[in-house]
């Protein structure tokens, strides 16, 4: 109950702030990125993938667009460059970063 009241303060606070910036908030789009690193695959149980949803589902409560990317799904290979070439799924999952607001990882 004390959090919901924080919680409508807070909105009250962050829509009044945005009204003196002439912005709405209905126009402001916030998109997340959540990452899960877990070493278990995609299609087993973790607590990784269960906190993760948490966090997606409280997100999307509040109108953040979310992405959930699973690390081992993807070839992702070694090294300290933006793409190691070869097959190296990292640069699609980088674009993705670049283009989120909010980046969780887990």
């Amino acid at each position: 109950m004390v959090q919901d009241q924080e919680n409508k303060i807070n909105d009250a606070k962050v829509h009044e702030a945005l009204k003196d910036d002439g912005m709405k908030s209905e126009n402001l789009k916030l998109n997340a990125l959540l990452i899960n690193c877990s070493l278990k695959k995609e299609k087993e149980d973790s607590s990784t993938a269960l906190l993760l949803s948490q966090v997606q589902s409280n997100l999307s409560e509040n109108h953040v667009e979310c992405e959930l990317v699973h690390a081992t799904s993807f070839n992702i290979k070694p090294g300290v460059k933006h793409d190691e070439e070869n097959g190296d799924e990292w640069p699609s999952i980088k674009k993705k970063l670049d283009e989120a607001q909010i980046l969780v990882l887990g």
